[in-house]
């Protein structure tokens, strides 16, 4: 059987997608190219690459890099001028897009598909549903709604976003849902590596004895943490043994060191940022809470067998947090709702436990990285079937 060449162009090879494309690239019916660019380094930025890319094909594009500032809202904008002309020397059977956030490039993409008679996989959020649609997305409307309807096939990372996607007029039956997962086969054999670290990592933390609330991600605005220390302050007022342990890096560290230190919080840690080994730091945890925008960790926390208290965030949390069973969605910067959630999971074991079974039911089931894979290679066969 003749392989399906696969391209698969990102702004950024993200490390928490490295492991999703290596096992992409393994399936024996895949042969996978991806196209990254690499745009300029910047303290605090989400947009780098990973250190450890390995196990595929790859083409680092040449970069533009600039942003575009609206209403107090920065908007990278990523070019990479030569990828037609690698597209036309790959030739693929088929190409994956990125979507929204890679829109500038699409044009070019969608051009050469449109030339070459390729067909073409929108792969995107959709957008976040806890922020209100920008100036800029209002008025790329009527291009992403042409873009859409002219893909072969949309993957969605939630059901949320399938239901978005729909609603610019596509058919249902051309959407599917890859839900956004890490390399949950990663964490089943991190596990039992790590596990029997987390006595010892805990007395080195200072936190031995103590329930732990846990926040694992990038240092943003987007994420509000300011909040969850906030919620923290009243959880310490009806419960003693506790500690918040937050796992991460970035641009707010500066604003929450110095709000931790003005709320007498002794008991806050934070860790710095950890990759390879955070499975160490969610297996310490108890809870995982998200009090903003992202949705990955959520998923990771999961298959560590953790209960959730997350805001609205990208939409992915509607499918994987089923409240009141494996933990809870709140609303947005209700302090004290989000502090009032976590208590409850803390202070009842049974509960606790439940939806800690809960979770790793749910990521076994449906919510891994094999599925994933699995619903991308059926969208990339009904893209070549349908175009």
């Amino acid at each position: 059987m003749n392989k399906i060449k696969v391209v698969l162009i990102q702004r950024i090879c993200a490390f928490y997608n490295v492991p999703l494309f290596q096992h992409l690239a393994s399936e024996k019916d895949i042969d996978l190219i991806l196209y990254y660019g690499q745009p300029k380094h910047r303290q605090g930025s989400k947009l780098r690459n990973a250190t450890n890319i390995n196990g595929f094909q790859t083409k680092k594009l040449f970069t533009l890099h600039f942003d575009i500032k609206i209403k107090d809202r920065i908007f990278p904008v990523i070019f990479n001028p030569t990828t037609i002309f690698h597209l036309f020397r790959d030739k693929p059977h088929v190409i994956i897009c990125e979507g929204e956030s890679n829109l500038l490039n699409n044009i070019f993409i969608i051009l050469y598909a449109k030339l070459s008679k390729t067909p073409y996989i929108w792969w995107g959020l959709g957008r976040v549903r806890s922020t209100k649609p920008s100036i800029l997305r209002k008025i790329c409307h009527p291009l992403i709604r042409y873009m859409l309807k002219n893909a072969a096939a949309i993957l969605g990372y939630s059901t949320f976003a399938k239901n978005f996607y729909s609603s610019y007029g596509v058919n249902s039956d051309k959407i599917f849902v890859a839900y956004n997962c890490v390399d949950t086969d990663k964490i089943k054999q991190d596990i039992p590596k790590y596990t029997p670290l987390v006595e010892k990592e805990k007395e080195h933390l200072g936190i031995k004895n103590k329930k732990i609330i846990l926040f694992v991600g990038s240092f943003t605005k987007e994420k509000q943490i300011e909040n969850l220390i906030l919620a923290y302050k009243l959880i310490k007022q009806k419960i003693n043994d506790v500690a918040l342990l937050l796992v991460g890096e970035g641009e707010t560290k500066k604003t929450i060191e110095p709000l931790v230190l003005d709320l007498h919080l002794d008991d806050v840690i934070l860790t710095g940022e950890h990759i390879n080994d955070v499975s160490l730091y969610f297996l310490i945890g108890d809870v995982f809470v998200l009090p903003g925008q992202g949705g990955l960790a959520i998923n990771q926390a999961m298959a560590h067998g953790l209960p959730i208290v997350t805001v609205p965030a990208d939409g992915t949390e509607l499918d994987m947090v089923i409240n009141g069973e494996n933990g809870y969605i709140v609303k947005q910067d209700d302090i004290n709702v989000l502090a009032d959630k976590i208590i409850q999971i803390l202070e009842n074991d049974t509960l606790r436990q439940k939806m800690k079974e809960k979770s790793k039911e749910l990521v076994t089931q449906k919510f891994n990285i094999q599925n994933m894979v699995n619903t991308i290679k059926i969208a990339v066969l009904h893209a070549l079937k349908n175009f």
